[in-house]
């Protein structure tokens, strides 16, 4: 009976090309993961501090923001204007839906067109 794990074989190539592979998964998923941490250290300044360095960390947290922005719904941009999280959460929310649904009606219309009309180079697609 063979080993459920194959990651170790004995092929010094295999390993080196699955160590490779691993590498590069790990760097993607940190990539990935970056901006959310970012992000996340980013809300907890002051206005003042994010546009004098947004790579530094927060002097001190400002644990108001996150409630200004999901309890109260209002979050103070550059000048003093205070703008509604909510109303923004649901004009995206109500964009990228449009967006989605014209993407997968012309990506069916394109579906339709291949696959039913002959053209030339249809072959191309269907090999």
């Amino acid at each position: 009976m063979k080993s459920p794990i194959v990651l170790f074989k004995k092929n010094p190539i295999s390993f080196s090309v699955k160590a490779l592979v691993f590498v590069i998964f790990l760097l993607y998923a940190i990539s990935l993961i970056y901006p959310f941490v970012w992000m996340a250290y980013n809300s907890l300044k002051t206005s003042f501090e994010f546009f004098e360095n947004v790579f530094s960390w927060p002097s001190s947290p400002q644990w108001s923001n996150w409630s200004d922005a999901f309890v109260n719904f209002r979050v103070e941009v550059p000048g003093g204007q205070q703008v509604n999280m909510l109303r923004m959460f649901v004009t995206s929310i109500l964009l990228v839906s449009a967006a989605t649904l014209l993407e997968v009606f012309l990506s069916a219309l394109a579906a339709y067109a291949v696959c039913f009309y002959k053209f030339p180079g249809r072959r191309m697609f269907y090999q």
